[in-house]
């Protein structure tokens, strides 16, 4: 029952970037609409096995999974969210690397808004409204900080820590986010080919499930026949 409880209840505070206000309102009311779907969708299951266990057990599964199908929807765009930052990032860093020659900290990281990949805009545009009115170091690794990019995090403790260097002294200790900017790359290319394998494992299985529920079916239906 606790299971049950915990897969039940939802926190999408952090996805409320991703939802307006009004669907953000009525978020709770969307779920009994697809819960209601549900309701008429899976009827047919009695009409196929009949008044028996085996139907309300599926029946059950089929009226939870419309009851978490938008958080499901809402947690997928957040992943593909997250993938696009992931990839938008080591860009938007070496944008931010070519505008330290003339440029400090903070205003490579306000220039380099115009330039910015369209994924990572909105989230750099809420950045810099942060550091032009509190340039804290919690702002700083406050930043990109929903989407866990591993690395991401020193990065910014790094531009927090050199934002008042010289210029010429901020060449030098720039050096220093090399490393972690090398970490993302891998991570970049880890997660294309995690994303990749997912793709084909999903084909395997819809092409392997297809079939076998096809047949699970058809032998339940001869069954009720032949009885």
């Amino acid at each position: 029952m606790k299971y049950l409880d915990k897969y039940l209840k939802e926190d999408i505070t952090k996805y409320h970037y991703l939802m307006s206000e009004k669907e953000i309102e009525n978020y709770e009311k969307n779920k009994l609409k697809f819960l209601a779907i549900g309701v008429v969708v899976f009827l047919p299951i009695f009409l196929i096995f009949g008044i028996k266990v085996i139907s309300f057990v599926l029946y059950a599964v089929g009226l939870l999974f419309m009851y978490k199908l938008l958080y499901i929807i809402i947690k997928l765009q957040h992943r593909q969210q997250a993938n696009e930052i992931v990839d938008a990032v080591p860009l938007w860093i070496n944008t931010i690397y070519a505008l330290i020659g003339e440029h400090n900290i903070h205003n490579a990281i306000v220039m380099s808004l115009e330039d910015c990949h369209k994924a990572l805009r909105y989230d750099l545009e809420q950045f810099i409204k942060k550091i032009e009115e509190n340039p804290s170091r919690e702002v700083y690794l406050d930043f990109l900080s929903k989407y866990n990019i591993e690395g991401f995090r020193d990065i910014m403790l790094k531009m927090y820590e050199f934002r008042n260097l010289s210029k010429e002294k901020l060449k030098y200790e720039i050096s220093a986010l090399n490393k972690s900017l090398n970490g993302l790359e891998k991570l970049k290319r880890e997660r294309r080919f995690k994303s990749e394998l997912f793709i084909v494992d999903t084909i395997v299985m819809v092409m392997i499930g297809v079939p076998c529920i096809y047949l699970f079916l058809v032998s339940m239906l001869m069954s009720e026949v032949l009885i």
